[in-house]
């Protein structure tokens, strides 16, 4: 049994966590309170997608994969006709079928001495270790003699490491196989393209709480060291069963993928058709663009910078009213007009959860200046921290940072938006800048700094912009200048429809008009005064000055809900 219920974990080599580098042991009791926590932020937002095809045509990659398997109908066929079989104890390396006939069945023929005396986890991913190197062996031979006209298959890019006796480096975590990007100079958790998790209990129904957040922690993981990420991919490897494990902005998606051994003694062509499928899957899945699976731009090689290409007019309305590029490159000779190009230098600050906002800052350069690059996941139902920025600048409104660039990466993805943001570099936070200095630099400082955040605050306010998340790291200083930074969570104030927004500018028109005036002044007088100013508001006055409705709508934000 599991300490606290955590998890079920391949036992660690004998080695005292004090002998580890930093950041490569943690508590049992810290690992288990987290993987508990990220059950309960899943809860029921677990949606088992029993059919392939549905979630490939989520990817939009349905074409391709028909055209896939029907390039390559026998594709692995002699591979999973000599499979072997997985009886819910352990998994058999002999086979009783002709070598001969069944590669695989060579292979392991040939390194049934390397089973003996593994458990039976162990032993099911030593055969997926060579299952995998075997289907690398296939590719090759199949590519080597492609027919004219056919298409060929797409060669493995990813490296396997073999993680059950090791973490994966600078991290406290130790599935059983990671899969890495092959052109990264070092594997470590960036360079992580899926994971895959082994288990060989009898339960074939799912898996078990614990294994849930030993799979959930692994997604949370990706997601949270990769800025670039959409989801996670988990393989599940539950005996002789694949499945994927796709953990998006606070659900997971479940995608059976078949069987990839026998699950009985019973050999029959139309079982072995069934491994074929689920083999032919898993290849076409882990071995798309990484901007299709798993990231919104490609990461196949490390980058050293983002370039961000505005698609849109930012005026044009329809139903995406802002639309963003996102590609990567390694230098900017290929930046076009109009085009943002921040070259990365490191990553300062990850705010990751499961449900919510999920944030990332980097810093590095733009066009020659510091700057920070902010990539936002937020619910849709929430201002875009860009329009927030927006409203704020057309006033403007003082100890705000310079806004370089920014939009939408994606509109909606399971009820979360991606949005970038590319500022200046405002400097240290407030605590941190104030750490150094002496009492009594602190007594002459600090008044000074406090009328400015109390100046910056009360212009927002008067512009209708609540920040409604201000704390000691949202507030930096730079040069002795303080800037607010962090508007995600703001709210604009009394906003509603068009005509309410008219009404709103009318009457505030009217009350400057009625302080100016005599105190004789009659009521009628007054409302006269109101009702024309309103009509003129409504029937004259330009849209973008109606109370930042039009501001919000250019994001694709309801501003009047």
């Amino acid at each position: 049994k599991s300490k606290t219920d955590g998890t079920f974990q391949t036992p660690p080599k004998t080695q005292k966590h004090t002998e580890l580098p930093p950041g490569e042991w943690e508590p049992e009791e810290v690992r288990d309170k987290r993987r508990q926590r990220l059950l309960k932020c899943l809860g029921d937002n677990i949606k088992k997608v029993d059919l392939f095809d549905e979630f490939v045509k989520s990817l939009g990659v349905e074409e391709q994969y028909n055209q896939f398997i029907k390039d390559w109908p026998d594709l692995f066929l002699s591979i999973a006709r000599g499979s072997p079989v997985a009886d819910g104890k352990c998994i058999v390396a002999n086979t009783p079928y002709a070598i001969d006939d069944f590669p695989i069945a060579d292979v392991l023929e040939n390194n049934s001495g390397k089973f003996m005396g593994l458990t039976k986890e162990a032993r099911l991913v030593k055969y997926f270790i060579f299952l995998f190197d075997a289907m690398v062996d296939a590719v090759d031979v199949a590519n080597g003699v492609i027919p004219t006209g056919g298409t060929p298959i797409p060669d493995c890019r990813l490296n396997l490491g073999d993680h059950q006796n090791r973490v994966i480096p600078k991290t406290p975590h130790k599935p059983d196989i990671a899969f890495y990007h092959r052109d990264y100079a070092e594997e470590n958790v960036h360079s992580i393209h899926a994971i895959l998790e082994a288990k060989m209990d009898p339960d074939f129904g799912g898996p078990i709480e614990d294994t849930r957040g030993q799979l959930a922690d692994y997604g949370h993981l990706l997601n949270d060291k990769q800025a670039t990420r959409t989801f996670a991919p988990v393989f599940y490897l539950h005996g002789h069963l694949l499945t994927l494990h796709a953990y998006y902005r606070d659900k997971l998606y479940v995608v059976e993928l078949g069987r990839v051994c026998f699950d009985t003694d019973r050999w029959t062509p139309k079982l072995a058709k069934g491994i074929q499928t689920c083999l032919v899957r898993f290849w076409f899945l882990l071995n798309l663009e990484s901007a299709i699976f798993g990231h919104f731009c490609d990461v196949s090689k490390k980058p050293s910078s983002f370039i961000f290409s505005q698609k849109v007019d930012v005026e044009s309305k329809g139903d995406s009213k802002i639309g963003v590029l996102y590609s990567v490159s390694q230098d900017g000779e290929d930046v076009k007009d109009g085009a943002a190009l921040f070259c990365i230098k490191e990553t300062i600050a990850r705010y990751s959860y499961m449900i919510g906002r999920h944030v990332h800052l980097l810093k590095g350069t733009y066009n020659g200046c510091a700057a920070v690059l902010k990539l936002s996941w937020t619910p849709v139902n929430r201002l875009p921290e860009g329009a927030a920025y927006a409203i704020l600048n057309k006033r403007p409104v003082e100890c705000i940072p310079k806004i370089f660039s920014s939009g939408l990466l994606i509109s909606n993805l399971n009820g979360y938006r991606l949005e970038f943001v590319l500022m200046e570099d405002c400097g240290q936070p407030m605590a941190e800048y104030l750490k150094g200095k002496t009492k009594k630099e602190k007594r002459k400082l600090v008044p000074g700094f406090v009328k400015q955040l109390t100046l910056c605050l009360a212009q927002a306010n008067d512009t209708g912009v609540l920040h409604r998340d201000i704390s000691a790291g949202n507030v930096c200083v730079k040069n002795g200048k303080v800037y607010v930074i962090d508007w995600g969570c703001a709210k604009v104030i009394g906003w509603g429809t068009t005509k309410n927004a008219a009404r709103d500018t009318a009457e505030d028109t009217a009350e400057d008009i009625d302080e100016d005036t005599d105190e004789g002044t009659d009521e009628d007088t007054d409302e006269d005064a109101v009702e024309d100013a309103v009509g003129d508001a409504a029937e004259n006055t330009d849209p973008t000055q109606l109370k930042h409705i039009d501001v919000a709508e250019q994001w694709g934000f309801n501003a009047t809900t």
